[in-house]
């Protein structure tokens, strides 16, 4: 598994899709969940919150974008418990937005 990704602008794709495919493929029920974030301020920012939610148990995949506030959360159902990252990201100054989620 690669952890290191390619960069685009403030867009960093962490896991390689081939992987999250292989995943998938071995009955793993896959949930991806979108978030709004405020507060960001630079890129730095986006890296900062993306190498936080990839660390968790569950997080297959995740992509934050400085420039549209956005993350975009693929995680395994239901092993992965984003409140604690929430929390503590919104005691950092950010504010967490759920979308609809799938």
């Amino acid at each position: 598994m690669q952890l290191c990704g390619e960069r685009r602008g403030a867009l960093i794709q962490v896991h390689p899709t081939a992987w999250l495919w292989g995943r998938q493929n071995r009955g793993v029920i896959v949930n991806t969940i979108n978030w709004k974030i405020e507060g960001m301020r630079c890129g730095a920012c986006a890296r900062m919150i993306q190498a936080r939610l990839v660390r968790e148990p569950g997080v297959m995949q995740a992509e934050v974008a400085y420039p549209a506030g956005t993350a975009r959360i693929l995680v395994e159902s239901p092993a992965a418990d984003l409140d604690p990252i929430t929390a503590l990201l919104e005691q950092a100054g950010y504010r967490i937005e759920t979308r609809q989620s799938c």
